[in-house]
């Protein structure tokens, strides 16, 4: 079990990780290396306060764009339990990923990559 995904609204700007390397997480396996949590990627202003940064999130495919006609990513969320209830963040953002293959909703993943607003 990977944990619940609610729904939540994602933020209006435009933030990205642009993917450096994602590897699936086993349900049963525990990592154990520190993540950034995606509401201190987003932040509480306008803009990222880590933009420019390389970060590495663990989270939870919500929707997948791939190819020549899609963004060329997907969108990650927070699980529930690791949301924190502040609602000037967001739970979500979009990674960037035109040469990865496709991505699964409900996949849970591991991703490091570097901060960017668009």
């Amino acid at each position: 079990m990977i944990g619940t995904i609610t729904p939540r609204c994602f933020r209006l700007i435009a933030l990205t990780l642009s993917l450096l390397y994602c590897v699936p997480v086993q349900a049963q396996q525990t990592c154990g290396a520190p993540a950034t949590r995606i509401h201190t990627i987003q932040g509480r202003g306008p803009a990222s306060p880590l933009a420019g940064s390389l970060q590495t999130i663990e989270a939870v495919v919500v929707a997948s764009f791939p190819g020549e006609r899609g963004l060329h990513g997907f969108f990650v969320q927070e699980a529930d339990e690791q949301a924190d209830d502040d609602p000037a963040t967001s739970e979500g953002l979009f990674v960037f990923a035109p040469k990865n293959g496709k991505v699964a909703v409900g996949e849970r993943l591991r991703i490091t990559g570097t901060v960017s607003e668009h």
